[in-house]
């Protein structure tokens, strides 16, 4: 994930950024769900939006919630970090998986316009402007 948001021209604590809050996502949804098999995704909405997003199997449906934990509690924080960190977030059923999509918006700092790699001659999945990295340039 880190060389696709290098190759997207972003700053590099944007980039960390982006990656925490996936690492938390997915986390969640290795925790909260007996689903065999996740869909993480990156995109870039816009140029000055990123949009990350993690698929599972779960069911039912359950929108996870942000909570702050007792101090002592050594888990619980992620949901609490993501809704701080990302600009927006939120939960849907996944019409890739029939689980949970579980998303987050990053808003790009001021000045920085990212640009999408050119699509790969392979037919390697990829992300343009206005797509996940879910869809097939």
């Amino acid at each position: 994930m880190r060389e696709r948001l290098v190759g997207w021209h972003l700053p590099e604590g944007t980039c960390s950024d982006a990656i925490l809050i996936a690492s938390e996502l997915t986390t969640n949804a290795l925790v909260h769900t007996l689903s065999r098999r996740l869909l993480c995704g990156v995109g870039l909405v816009t140029d000055e939006c990123l949009r990350l997003e993690v698929h599972d199997q779960g069911d039912p449906y359950v929108s996870p919630a942000a909570c702050e934990p007792d101090s002592g509690e050594e888990s619980g924080r992620g949901l609490l970090l993501v809704h701080h960190m990302a600009s927006a977030w939120g939960c849907a059923r996944s019409t890739i998986t029939g689980g949970n999509a579980v998303w987050a918006t990053m808003s790009l700092p001021s000045g920085v316009h990212a640009r999408a790699l050119p699509p790969r001659a392979h037919g390697t999945a990829h992300a343009a402007p206005g797509r996940t990295g879910f869809e097939r340039g």
